[in-house]
Order: structure tokens, then C-alpha cells, then sequence
């Protein structure tokens, strides 16, 4: 059975291993990428992704498992 942690040493060295295709022409046409005007509820991201993260951990502590 492959563990976890297995697969997360994979990926975490086969994203490393990738990030040196990355060229300075791709770093230029990211930095020229802007976000579209509708998109207002990108700081609120943290936060729903902490309260939804944070609600099972604070239901477990409660009940004990």
C-alpha cells in the first residue's frame, strides 16, 4: 500500500524537479496577467477556507474523539 506521506515526497520533488522549465518568457507573461474585475471575493478565501478547516477540528476537541 502506498502511504501518504509517499505520495506527498513525490509530488513536493516532481514540482521542484518541474519549476526549472519554468522560463523568464513565463515569468513575464504571468506578471502581466490581471484578475478580472468581478472576481471581489478573493480575500475572503482565507477566511472560508479557515472556518471550514477549523468547525470539524473544534467538533472533535468538543466530543473527544
Amino acid at each position: 500500500m502506498i502511504q501518504s506521506w509517499m505520495v506527498i515526497g513525490t509530488v513536493t520533488f516532481l514540482v521542484a524537479i518541474l519549476s526549472f522549465a519554468i522560463a523568464p518568457r513565463d515569468v513575464k507573461w504571468f506578471a502581466r496577467l490581471t484578475r478580472p474585475r468581478w472576481l471581489v471575493f478573493e480575500p475572503l478565501i482565507p477566511f472560508v477556507w479557515t472556518k471550514y478547516n477549523l468547525i470539524p477540528k473544534m467538533l472533535r476537541f468538543v466530543i473527544g474523539n
